[in-house]
Order: C-alpha cells, then sequence, then structure tokens
C-alpha cells in the first residue's frame, strides 16, 4: 500500500531505471552467495574426506530440512516481506524477481525452496488483489489474457521438467544471468524513452 502511494510521485521511466539498477543488484548478491556457498561446501566436502573414519561431515542445511521458528526468524521474515511487498508497490512489479532474490538473500533459502515459496505468495497475492477488485472495472482483455494464462501454463509445464533436471546451483546462474539481461533490456529502453521525452 505505502509503495503504490509513493509510485504516483515518481516518472515511469525513473520507475523503470530503479528496478533496473535493482535487479543488477540481486543479481549481484545472488552470485557472491552462490560462490559463497560453493566455497563452503568444498571446504566441507574436503574435511569430510580428510576424516579418519571415512564418514560424510555434516554440511549446510539440507533442501529438506526444516526451519526453526524462532523469534528473530518471524522478525526477519516479516521484514524481508514488508521490503518486497513495499518495493512490490513502488515499481509496479513482483513476482520471482523480487520475492526469489528476497528469500535466497536474506533467509538463506536454496533456489527450489525459494521458486516453491514465492509461486505461493504470488498466487496468494494475486488471488487477493483479483478478489478485492472484483466489483470494479478491471479492464481485462479477455483476447489476451486467455491465451497468455494458457500458454503461461504450458510454459511453467516444461520450464518445472527442465528445472528437475537441473543442479541448483546451475539454476542461480541461470536466473541471475536472466536478471542481469532484463535489468540491460529495461535500463536501454527507459534511457531511450527520458531522452526522447520533450523538455
Amino acid at each position: 500500500v505505502l509503495g503504490t502511494r509513493f509510485n504516483h510521485s515518481v516518472d515511469d521511466n525513473i520507475l523503470l531505471l530503479g528496478f533496473a539498477g535493482l535487479m543488477l543488484i540481486a543479481a549481484w548478491q545472488m552470485w557472491v552467495n552462490r560462490v559463497a556457498r560453493g566455497n563452503d561446501t568444498a571446504a566441507a566436502q574436503s574435511a569430510a574426506r580428510r576424516t579418519d573414519s571415512g564418514a560424510v561431515a555434516t554440511m549446510a542445511r539440507p533442501a529438506t530440512a526444516r526451519l526453526v521458528i524462532t523469534p528473530a526468524l518471524i522478525a526477519k521474515v516479516l521484514i524481508t516481506g514488508t521490503v518486497v511487498g513495499l518495493i512490490t508497490g513502488f515499481f509496479g512489479v513482483g513476482g520471482g524477481f523480487v520475492i526469489v532474490p528476497a528469500l535466497v538473500l536474506a533467509l538463506g533459502f536454496e533456489m527450489a525452496e525459494a521458486v516453491g515459496t514465492s509461486l505461493l505468495v504470488i498466487t496468494i497475492n494475486a488471488t487477493v488483489a483479483l478478489v478485492s477488485r472484483l466489483g470494479a472495472n478491471l479492464g481485462i482483455d479477455w483476447a489476451v489474457a486467455i491465451p497468455f494464462t494458457v500458454s503461461g501454463v504450458m510454459g511453467v509445464s516444461v520450464g518445472k521438467k527442465l528445472a528437475d533436471r537441473v543442479p541448483a546451483a546451475t539454476l542461480v546462474r541461470w536466473f541471475v544471468g536472466l536478471l542481469v539481461v532484463t535489468a540491460i533490456y529495461i535500463a536501454i529502453r527507459a534511457t531511450g524513452a527520458l531522452v526522447g521525452e520533450p523538455s
């Protein structure tokens, strides 16, 4: 709600440039985080090989482990959720581009956990937003919405099958690459629009 209020006072192209910068920062942080995790894993594997018993040493939290709910974790989740909401309202965007980096960087989620959690959050947010606007004129272009939704569902199905065969580290690299490419494209378009605007 606060982000949406702030959004109205800023030029659209300035918002796009700001969002492009935010995406580049998120991509950089995710890359640094991935490298750090890779180093931690390599160190743990090296330590395991050096044990006399040959037993595998305990490594970072596995994907199947459950988070321990503590007051500190609750505060972290609330703060992260509020920041994500502020960014979503301010820039008029959201989805995985904002939620996935937040979950990976702020809460230490693995990529698969972040994607699944973000999809649930997006579904709930979208449902609430749609229901809250049912009494108003939604302005939906069904000729676009229906085929877009159908093709999107098909794309999700194919993407899920591909993701199941790709290591988490590779998914992070691809996601970082997507963030960078998209950010550059948005920045170029927004800069061109600003330069082309009459003074």
